[in-house]
This record gives C-alpha cells, sequence and structure tokens, in this order.
C-alpha cells in the first residue's frame, strides 16, 4: 500500500514516511483481502502453466535457462487473466479511489466496460517479462555458482546435493532483490497508468 501510495502520487510526489503517516494503520491493509484471494488462483495458473512449459520445452533450447526463463514468463503471462484485474483494483482500492470490492468493480464496468478490468495489462507484462527472465535466470546462476564453489571446497558428493531449504531462501531472495530493483520503473509506470 506504501509503494502504491508513493508511485501512485495523486496528490504530489510523497516520500515513505508522509504516505506511512497518511494510511494509519487501517489504511496501510486496504485492498489486502482482495490481493490475498486472488493470490490462490493467479499462482495456481502461473505455476501449473510453468510446470507445463518446461516439461515440453526442456529439450528445445541448447540452453536450459532459456527453457525456464521462457516457461516462467508464459506461466506468468497466462496468469495475467486473473493478476490484471486483482491489481487494477487493489491498487486503486490503496490510492483510495474506492472503498470496496464490490464498489471498485461496479464502477469500473460502468466507466469502461469489460475492458476497463484490464487497463495497464501491456505495462503489467512489460514489467512482468524482464521480472520473470531476471528472476529465474538469476537464481539458475547462482545455482550453478553455488556448485563450482562447493566443489572447490567439498567432496565431490556434496556438488550433487540439493540446497537446503535456508539456501534455497537466501538465493531466491537474493534474486527477487535483483528482479525487482532492475524493474522498479517499469512498475512505477504500471502503477500510475493503474491508478489513472
Amino acid at each position: 500500500t506504501v509503494r502504491t501510495t508513493m508511485q501512485a502520487a495523486l496528490h504530489s510526489e510523497t516520500g515513505f514516511y508522509e504516505s506511512v503517516k497518511s494510511l494509519g494503520v487501517r489504511g496501510a491493509f486496504r485492498g489486502f483481502g482482495l490481493s490475498a484471494l486472488w493470490a490462490c488462483p493467479q499462482g495456481a495458473i502461473r505455476l501449473s502453466c510453468y510446470d507445463s512449459c518446461k516439461v515440453k520445452l526442456v529439450d528445445t533450447f541448447d540452453y536450459t535457462p532459456l527453457s525456464i526463463v521462457v516457461s516462467a514468463i508464459a506461466g506468468d503471462m497466462a496468469s495475467s487473466i486473473v493478476k490484471v484485474p486483482r491489481e487494477l483494483i487493489t491498487q486503486r482500492m490503496q490510492a483510495g479511489q474506492y472503498l470496496s470490492t464490490s464498489v471498485a468493480v461496479k464502477q469500473i464496468l460502468a466507466e469502461d466496460g469489460f475492458a476497463g478490468l484490464f487497463r495497464g495489462y501491456l505495462s503489467t507484462s512489460l514489467r512482468d517479462a524482464p521480472f520473470m527472465a531476471l528472476l529465474f535466470l538469476s537464481y539458475e546462476q547462482f545455482k550453478t555458482w553455488k556448485v563450482r564453489l562447493t566443489f572447490a571446497y567439498d567432496e565431490p558428493g556434496r556438488v550433487l546435493s540439493p540446497w537446503s531449504d535456508a539456501e534455497t531462501v537466501l538465493w531466491g531472495g537474493i534474486s527477487g532483490f535483483i528482479a525487482g530493483f532492475l524493474t522498479t520503473p517499469f512498475d512505477v509506470v504500471k502503477t500510475r497508468i493503474m491508478t489513472s
């Protein structure tokens, strides 16, 4: 909510502390229920499409990470059928444009028709495709580097052992940070389109 308030900049350029102060505790959770509820089908669509594509593309590309990236982008684009309306409504609620999901949906449909629920689809795709590519490529590269570093210091059997849960969380978090940091300008554009 704070990020959306800052990126939407509805009243003026707003900093972090000003956004937190103006939102209050209740305002910080605006749109949370909708976002959490719709995240389930979005995640199911994304991951089932990702897994399906990855299985079919594994032998298609000579460079294995490329099949993973294409699968990740395909899964993310498929989940956009749920993600874009969810983000549109959630961000408008977070920006204070609507007080409830039902009011938001009715108003959007009345003003823009069904297509209005997909306002910002292109900007969302332009943010998410590089995000997914960066996320999965960096994650897979970290796996490769870890094997090389492990090989240099441990016995050969350790090289083939899977990452621990802590290592997965660490490298997944670092990959997410890199992808998020590099795609933030796209996210700002998407937020401004969705909240305008």
